[in-house]
């Protein structure tokens, strides 16, 4: 009769105990989910002002934390501004600049271990575990040298790029240029549960470019992602704000960047 009175209370014990610790955990999950910075990374001759208008899209209202973090990848300092506190429970919103930033092989590999810095300073007062990247022209091209050089720092869930020219300055049917052939060669470094989008503009009724880069060095972004990422898709925009100059500030865009983070 005892046997049977203490396995009544440890089975007792065992539910009461499943709904205490149940709800907690899914509590800090949220959290965990919350705290997750979005990193805006800047295309070449950016400034300080280009990723501005795209966050007050998104955040009309300034609630989400925003930080901003200028990596030098000369003097490998990183200067941290915070421009807002923000409310509780939002996603820190991080705009990353480059002081040099040019349309250059070396300057973006440079710029690939700024940005590694740059997430390692956030990471010293902000600590995150997982992460998003929205980046612009060679942005997108800095990121992914990023992520193939360093993969295993920190976990991102979402790449999306726009106006990228992942063949750099090559015109439509052009072979692959050295930039992108080594972009490929080392692809297998990616993360391969990230999710990445491929966001390609155009120049008014001219869908061959974005007046910038060519329809075809942004689409060859597929050579290095398809099948060596978690998933992977193109998206294409027209009128006035898919043009190269106004991507940053482009409601379209920041459309499809909502709609896949979930702001």
């Amino acid at each position: 009769m005892k046997k049977k009175i203490l396995s009544a209370l440890i089975a007792i014990s065992a539910v009461l105990l499943f709904f205490v610790v149940k709800p907690q955990t899914a509590s800090a999950a949220t959290t965990d989910s919350n705290n997750d910075p979005v990193f805006f990374i800047p295309g070449a001759f950016d400034n300080n002002d280009s990723w501005q208008k795209m966050v007050s899209i998104l955040d009309p209202n300034s609630v989400h934390p925003l930080t901003k973090l200028n990596a030098n990848a000369a003097t490998n300092k990183v200067l941290r501004q915070d421009v807002r506190k923000g409310q509780a429970g939002q996603r820190p919103f991080v705009i990353v600049l480059f002081p040099v930033n040019q349309y250059h092989e070396d300057v973006i590999r440079k710029d690939g271990d700024a940005l590694r810095d740059a997430l390692n300073t956030y990471n010293q007062k902000t600590p995150f575990t997982n992460g998003d990247f929205v980046a612009q022209s060679n942005g997108g091209t800095i990121t992914t040298t990023y992520l193939e050089k360093d993969p295993s720092a920190y976990h991102f869930d979402h790449f999306i790029s726009i106006g990228t020219p992942y063949n750099f300055q090559a015109g439509n049917g052009a072979a692959n240029t050295a930039f992108l052939n080594r972009l490929i060669q080392k692809n297998n470094n990616l993360p391969d549960d990230l999710d990445v989008t491929n966001v390609i503009g155009a120049s008014g009724d001219d869908d061959s470019t974005d007046g910038v880069v060519s329809r075809d060095s942004a689409l060859s972004g597929r050579l290095i992602f398809e099948g060596n990422v978690g998933s992977f898709k193109q998206m294409f925009i027209t009128g006035e704000d898919a043009s190269h100059g106004n991507q940053e500030s482009s409601p379209q865009f920041a459309s499809i960047v909502s709609d896949i983070l979930g702001l």
